[in-house]
């Protein structure tokens, strides 16, 4: 097998990727992955596209990761592997694509959504109230309750 090369991005970090066929070791930088990343977080978040296809003793990589924080480079360097994989066998995207590559999807989060969501609320709650305050002045004092 020749060498597959692949470039991951997250934020500021920059990971290239090149792979060969081997017995599973990881070289970041020229220090093994366990002294470069020593969370076993960060660890497991580089390892997740090989742990799910299950071959992590197949392949050694070699990386090469530029910028960023320790989380965005190893969030990079999954999508880089990633992406590797998905170049030496296509069939692996699908089985790739909800757990390791993210998208633009996944980027506009939870939290954000429930965020604009409750803001939407306290909108239309503010403008029900503001007529119905309108509308019980123009009524001399009766309470009257708007749906």
């Amino acid at each position: 097998m020749e060498t597959v090369n692949a470039l991951g991005r997250r934020k500021e970090a920059v990971a290239r990727v090149y792979v060969n066929e081997g017995a599973g070791k990881i070289v970041i930088n020229g220090r093994d992955i366990e002294t470069y990343f020593p969370s076993s977080i960060l660890r497991y978040i580089v390892l997740q596209p090989l742990n799910k296809l299950g071959v992590a003793e197949k392949y050694d990589i070699k990386v090469t990761l530029d910028g960023g924080g320790f989380k965005g480079q190893a969030e990079a360097l999954r999508l880089a592997i990633a992406r590797a994989l998905v170049k030496i066998n296509p069939e692996d995207k699908q089985a790739l694509i909800r757990t390791t590559i993210p998208n633009r999807v996944d980027s506009f989060g939870i939290t954000t959504r429930l965020f604009w969501n409750f803001k939407r609320l306290c909108v239309r709650v503010y403008l029900i109230m503001y007529y119905a305050r309108e509308r019980n002045s123009k009524i001399n004092g009766k309470i009257i309750i708007i749906h």
